[in-house]
C-alpha cells in the first residue's frame, strides 16, 4: 500500500510568504496557508513563476494553485477529503533546448 498525504490543516493557523530571484530575470512567489476551522482542515498553496531565460526562446511563465479540504481525518487514514488542482502556463518558449553542438559553441 502507498499513501502519499499533501498535508493536514493545524489546529493553529500557519501561513508562509516565499520569493526567490536568480539570473534569467527569474522570479517566483509563493504563499500558503494551514489550519483548521468549523471541523475542517484545509491547506492552501499558490505560486507563481516568471523567467524571461538566459538564452533567446527560454521565457517560461507558470502559475498554480491547490487547495485540500478535509473533514473526519483519523490517524488511520478514515475520512476524506477535496483535493483541487490548478496549473497555467501561458508562456512556454523552450523548444527543446540547445543541441550539444549550440551549447558548446554558445553556452
Amino acid at each position: 500500500m502507498i499513501r502519499v498525504d499533501s498535508g493536514s490543516g493545524t489546529a493553529r493557523p500557519e501561513f508562509g510568504l516565499g520569493t526567490a530571484a536568480g539570473g534569467g530575470r527569474d522570479a517566483r512567489v509563493s504563499l500558503s496557508a494551514r489550519g483548521r476551522a468549523g471541523g475542517w482542515g484545509y491547506v492552501l498553496g499558490a505560486s507563481a513563476f516568471d523567467s524571461e531565460g538566459l538564452r533567446p526562446q527560454a521565457a517560461a511563465r507558470r502559475e498554480s494553485f491547490n487547495l485540500r479540504l478535509h473533514q473526519g481525518e483519523r490517524a488511520d487514514g478514515e475520512g476524506w477529503s477535496f483535493v483541487l488542482n490548478c496549473v497555467d502556463s501561458p508562456r512556454a518558449e523552450d523548444p527543446l533546448g540547445l543541441s550539444r553542438a549550440q551549447f558548446e559553441a554558445d553556452p
